[in-house]
């Protein structure tokens, strides 16, 4: 096989290369070098008589330059004339297998299909998640360095880089379409959303107000210190974080964590300031709605962005009387953003103290552990709650929730068209179906099923009215 390849590139068969950078063409000829000569035999040319060489072909001359006027459209395609006929679809799709159901009706046949993907050779696929991130430490200007793929720090192949390719296969063994999809729904698996595409929402809170649904803009979102301890199970955070071993980093890197384990430092002091703060100035029942996003709170901005850490807007919370205070609106999504590991039989973890099949929460919720940030390929410290259930560990990375914030004027209202509210009623049972093999007590917190009164979400608008709402993305 290879010998045919290698004579098809000399022969001009097959052209070389891409259309970036390594360019693109054929070649005219090429000899093997003698070394390969014993294993490797070339066949002999055997082109047509009437059959124009490789190196022939550049001699002749280009198409005339096209001339184009300014301001006209010019479509790179080819359009075909329509039949004079009235084209007519098959009344039954192609090759699709029915079946008739227990009420009579013929319905397609659904299922899943199982494969086993084996490499054959070597395979990179490169984490881009973080392009900033110089995985290798090159430090080379310009070029960027990524580590393999990983989900929950295991090396894997991302879905859809496989999807197209069994697809593909799919239909072409089954002369059939294989993607059919309902176009009245969005088609979603996560509510943490791509941040480059959540720069494009506004923080809303939804109200129905005389059987009509309307949106209400918010002002602005901060995060919400709520699960860090400044004790990290018996250790103190200044033990916990062992510095010496970052001690052989080179200043730049080494002022980089040493700013990390700070600001973690003062985030265990803004968590616990949150948890005081709640406990004792409400009352169970006044807690429930502020969880909910129904009754407002106050607050004052306890850190704003800075160079080292420039997406960081925190809130303090505080008491109306507060010159300073801003208002808003907790968004409480629970634990959340969990990493399992499937085999943990040997991990030292502690055991999970609490019912992996309820959403209650409780006060043994906090972290306790330090480890790296999985997300990022360099070790920057940071506290985690981590434990071990029959076999399988746990790895809870969330640190905050978030309150979206009010303006001093008047809110703008956005009404929601029924489609609207529809597509995101679909993207929440997207979500809770694609969740259930995560533990209850890890799946991020939904108050309602559907689109419902109070709900805070994030929402996109035309004029006045909204033309797509997102759920709230799972605060870090």
């Amino acid at each position: 096989m290879l010998e045919k390849a290698l004579a098809d590139f000399r022969d001009g068969v097959v052209s070389l290369g891409g259309l970036g950078a390594i360019g693109y063409g054929r070649i005219g000829d090429f000899e093997v070098a003698e070394e390969s000569g014993t294993w490797l035999k070339i066949p002999e040319k055997k082109l047509p008589e009437d059959s124009v060489q490789c190196g022939e072909r550049y001699r002749f001359s280009s198409d005339p330059a096209t001339r184009f006027e300014k301001e006209k459209i010019y479509y790179p395609h080819y359009f075909l004339k329509p039949s004079d006929e009235d084209v007519r679809r098959e009344t039954r799709l192609v090759s699709h297998v029915y079946q008739e159901d227990t009420d009579g009706k013929t319905r397609l046949l659904t299922g899943t299909i199982r494969c086993r993907l084996t490499t054959e050779g070597p395979i990179f696929i490169p984490d881009t998640d973080d392009p900033k991130e110089d995985y290798f430490q090159m430090e080379i200007e310009g070029h960027k360095s990524y580590g393999f793929f990983r989900i929950n720090e295991q090396v894997a192949i991302p879905g859809s880089s496989i999807r197209g390719m069994v697809s593909s296969v799919f239909e072409a063994l089954t002369n059939s379409c294989f993607r059919v999809f309902d176009q009245k729904r969005y088609l979603s698996r996560s509510t943490k959303p791509d941040p480059r595409e959540l720069e494009k929402y506004l923080p809303g809170k939804v109200k129905r107000i005389d059987n009509k649904w309307v949106l209400l803009e918010l002002e602005d979102i901060f995060r919400l210190p709520l699960y860090d301890l400044k004790d990290v199970g018996p250790k103190s955070l200044d033990s916990a974080y062992g510095l010496e071993k970052f001690k052989n980093e080179k200043r730049f890197r080494l002022k980089k964590i040493e700013n990390a384990v700070a600001f973690n430092k003062k985030m265990a002091g803004y968590a616990k300031h949150t948890r005081e703060f709640l406990k004792n100035n409400y009352t169970e029942t006044e807690l429930g709605k502020i969880l909910r996003g129904e009754m407002k709170v106050w607050f004052t901005i306890g850190h704003k962005p800075n160079s080292a850490h420039d997406n960081d807007k925190i809130a303090l919370l505080t008491k109306k009387t507060n010159k300073r205070a801003k208002s808003g609106f907790i968004k409480f999504t629970g634990p959340s953003m969990v990493n399992i590991k499937a085999d943990a039989s040997n991990s030292d973890c502690e055991e999970c103290r609490f019912d992996m099949k309820s959403e209650d929460k409780d006060g043994l919720i906090f972290h306790n552990a330090i480890e790296c940030r999985p997300s990022q390929k360099k070790e920057y410290p940071r506290p985690v709650l981590k434990c071990v259930k029959e076999a399988v560990e746990y790895t809870m990375i969330k640190r905050c929730e978030q309150v979206f914030s009010e303006g001093k004027k008047p809110p703008r209202s956005y009404s929601i068209p029924d489609k609207s509210r529809r597509q995101y009623n679909g993207i929440l049972k997207d979500n809770r179906d694609n969740t259930e093999h995560i533990p209850s007590f890890f799946r991020n917190r939904m108050k309602n099923k559907e689109l419902s009164d109070e709900d805070l979400v994030y929402f996109r608008y035309k004029g006045k009215k909204v033309t797509n709402i997102a759920p709230v993305r799972v605060s870090r």
